[in-house]
């Protein structure tokens, strides 16, 4: 079974603000980014493993044929972010997925 989702408080935070602030001029662009962030949360609950050798490897390759060297930087630091993300939860910090998604009107 996978991990429970939980985001940092100032990660949930931002993202609120900014469907928010997204909402004031395009609210079925903010509903469907917001839709689009809740779900790839959601398919985080299978992701259990920390950043190893096979899991950076696996993300390289699963980049496109085109993609570029600050692609492969933004998936690593993405994964990075992961991992720091349930370091936190391991110590009990964060907001659980229900919440953000609570907050965010899902």
């Amino acid at each position: 079974m996978g991990r429970k989702v939980v985001w940092t408080v100032p990660a949930a935070d931002d993202l609120v603000t900014a469907v928010e602030f997204i909402a004031r001029d395009f609210e079925a662009f903010a509903a469907t980014l917001a839709q689009r962030v809740c779900e790839a949360g959601d398919s985080l609950v299978e992701f259990s493993e920390r950043m190893t050798r096979d899991r950076i490897l696996e993300a390289l390759q699963d980049l496109p044929a085109d993609a570029t060297v600050d692609d492969a930087i933004e998936r690593l630091v993405f994964l990075e972010k992961i991992d720091t993300g349930l370091a936190e939860f391991d110590e009990n910090k964060g907001i659980p997925h229900a919440e953000v998604k609570q907050r965010l009107g899902m």
